[in-house]
């Protein structure tokens, strides 16, 4: 036979479980936007670099043609940066969307 207070307690079991997974997803929400953001910055950073060498290069070849490296050198470089961020940014989404649902699977089975 079924108590009252063995359903009540259950009920509340299962609303505080899915209180917890629901604040688990807003946090990995929120997590996920910081990474876009830092993710779409370090492409942002990198066209606007490449853009102004080429501008400045385009006004004053002159100049360049003096380096021994090309006008494009510092922009190969925030490339690699960008490429670096982007991926250790896709890696921590990956990671943090497995561990995540390791962990709602073991509370939704406790």
């Amino acid at each position: 036979m079924i108590n009252s207070n063995t359903v009540l307690v259950t009920v509340a079991a299962m609303t505080v479980g899915y209180a917890k997974e629901f604040k688990v997803k807003q946090m990995i929400k929120k997590f996920n936007k910081i990474l876009n953001i830092i993710m779409g910055s370090s492409i942002g950073v990198f066209l606007g670099h490449f853009l102004y060498n080429f501008v400045i290069y385009r006004g004053n070849k002159l100049m360049y043609e003096i380096q021994s490296a090309p006008w494009y050198t510092s922009s190969i470089i925030y490339g690699l940066v960008m490429i670096f961020v982007i991926i250790t940014g896709i890696i921590i989404k990956i990671v943090l969307s497995i561990v995540v649902k390791r962990k709602l699977t073991e509370t939704k089975c406790e």
